[in-house]
């Protein structure tokens, strides 16, 4: 089982990619930067850069996200949009 959730692109060839994966009979939930690997085909594979952690560890995992954020709009490194999110 491997199920993409989300992604969006971060650079002209990566993309950040959360998918829910099956290992020895367990569900993960996998952040990885994935880049461009064949132009032709437009085809992207992961790299190592990333994490992997059990279902139940996603609320802490949101919770340091949202610290992240707003330690960066206090810093102003970022803008928030009206959805808060952070833009450049």
């Amino acid at each position: 089982m491997e199920q993409t959730i989300a992604e969006f692109q971060k650079s002209a060839t990566e993309k950040v990619i959360a998918k829910l994966r099956e290992y020895r009979g367990r569900t993960y939930a996998d952040i990885r930067v994935y880049y461009l690997a064949n132009i032709s085909d437009n085809s992207y594979a992961p790299t190592k850069k990333g994490i992997t952690v059990a279902p139940d560890m996603l609320d802490e995992l949101a919770k340091m996200v949202e610290g992240l954020k707003a330690a960066a709009a206090e810093n102003g490194d970022g803008h928030m949009d009206q959805e808060g999110e952070i833009t450049d």
